[in-house]
């Protein structure tokens, strides 16, 4: 068995350690931040890691993709995985954009919860402004001063 360290505190083993010594080289994948490489007989290595990392990391990826893809359009065209996002005015895509960045940057932290609850509300504002009566009625008084408030 010939294990050695690579860069990102990574663990290096051959292809027979998986045979040999599975338990160890399973153990260190689940241990590193990075995952284990393996290195096969013809010199590929391969990376064996948690599942949920990666589709965490992909998952992020997608989403920041999508967020720079916005933010570099003059116009806040919208992708094609975010049409519901062609409802907002502009300044309401700005702000989206803003949260949505803030909370992907987080993920590692809080998970992907938050952000599917942000996706989940700035979509019911986008079915509120489709529906031109509910949001007339919504939007209607908001400035108006209020009247037959007792304190």
């Amino acid at each position: 068995m010939i294990v050695r360290t690579v860069s990102n505190e990574s663990v290096l083993y051959q292809s027979t350690d998986l045979a040999r010594r599975h338990r160890d080289v399973i153990g260190a994948a689940r241990r590193s931040p990075h995952g284990t490489v393996i290195r096969d007989k013809d010199g590929t290595a391969l990376l064996l890691t948690v599942l949920t990392d990666v589709q965490q990391t992909a998952y992020v990826s997608d989403g920041l993709r999508d967020a720079v893809s916005l933010l570099l359009s003059d116009t806040l065209q919208v992708p094609n995985s975010q049409k519901w996002l062609e409802l907002l005015p502009i300044e309401d895509r700005q702000e989206f954009v803003r949260e949505y960045v803030q909370a992907l940057l987080v993920v590692n932290a809080t998970g992907t919860e938050p952000v599917e609850q942000l996706l989940y509300e700035w979509r019911q504002s986008a079915r509120v402004l489709a529906d031109a009566a509910l949001s007339e009625e919504l939007t209607s008084d908001v400035r108006a001063p209020l009247t037959d408030v007792e304190l």
